[in-house]
């Protein structure tokens, strides 16, 4: 998580929660424990094993080993997991088992699957509406001064262009097609400009993905986090179908507010309009799960690991 997202939720209330960043290099260890004074901060995997009580964990861009800990995870009632960590297949497979068996909550940093837009998007869908799906076309596009303080060079999580920006838009692609087995997929990932010969490990900061279902709808993924300052951060989603299509946009070039729009012969409807914040999404309703007492969920395990399924063969397919 970010330190803007740790200051958001300290605000929450009612919520008393070990901070850990599971990163013994951490950037900016000051900034964080100054934004979370209240709280206790560990630094490192050890550190928090050791002396959490809780067995709430917040990680950020990590491997996070996690056959390592695995028999450190048992003692966790929650984990909130960044997207990143859907790079480590093998690794999912096992923490969702424990996860299983103590009946942990697992939630991950995809924000955009709880947004109004997509729940109306993804009804609509679901209940046939627009007939079958043809073509689905997703741009997600970043400007340089979105950056932050991630580093280009954290190459063992693959925090390139697709794990930034482009996984949050395939995973609601695939959600609303229901994880469909994946027959055709190709990538061309590019750093500055060029295209990367080897893909694993690589960090690009731009990718082209092409893929077709097993039921035959084609998606196409365009995403990038090195665009020109003076560009505005760009969100797309075009479902077409045989009786109509779906378009899902960030409204007026704003970074959170989301727009979705049915287009039905040359008739246009608004099906769902700002405010529509996607910022912190993912996070409460991690937050009301929390409250709520949920434990593991399974319909949303085995979509985690159809997703990282996918990511997998993305990393790890040859050359074109």
């Amino acid at each position: 998580m970010g330190v803007n997202q740790i200051s958001r939720l300290k605000n929450e209330q009612n919520l008393n929660i070990d901070f850990v960043v599971l990163d013994k290099n951490l950037n900016n260890p000051k900034e964080i424990i100054n934004e979370i004074p209240s709280a206790e901060f560990l630094s490192c995997e050890k550190e928090f094993f050791k002396s959490a009580t809780n067995g709430i964990i917040l990680a950020d861009y990590v491997d996070l080993q996690l056959k390592k800990y695995q028999p450190s995870f048992k003692k966790a009632r929650s984990f909130f997991c960044n997207a990143n960590f859907l790079s480590q297949l093998e690794g999912l497979e096992h923490f969702l088992q424990i996860a299983k068996s103590k009946n942990i909550l697992v939630c991950f940093n995809l924000p955009f699957r709880f947004t109004r837009g997509f729940l109306e998007l993804n009804d609509i869908v679901r209940k046939g509406k627009l007939g079958k799906i043809h073509q689905i076309d997703l741009t997600y596009y970043k400007n340089q001064s979105d950056e932050g303080t991630a580093s280009c060079k954290n190459h063992t999580n693959f925090f390139g262009g697709f794990m930034d920006t482009g996984v949050h838009l395939l995973d609601i692609a695939l959600k609303s097609l229901n994880y469909p087995e994946i027959k055709y997929l190709t990538v061309i990932p590019y750093k500055r400009g060029k295209k990367i010969e080897k893909q694993n490990p690589f960090c690009e900061d731009y990718l082209l993905l092409t893929c077709i279902t097993a039921n035959g709808t084609l998606i196409n993924l365009r995403c990038s986090r090195n665009l020109p300052r003076t560009r505005k951060r760009t969100i797309e989603a075009d479902y077409h179908g045989e009786k109509g299509d779906l378009r899902l946009r960030n409204h007026d070039k704003s970074e959170h507010d989301l727009i979705v729009e049915e287009y039905k012969n040359e008739y246009l409807s608004i099906v769902s309009s700002p405010p529509d914040v996607f910022v912190d999404a993912a996070i409460q309703e991690w937050i009301w799960s929390l409250r709520a007492e949920k434990g593991y969920d399974k319909k949303n395990a085995k979509e985690m690991l159809a997703l990282a399924g996918v990511v997998h063969q993305i990393y790890n397919q040859p050359s074109p």
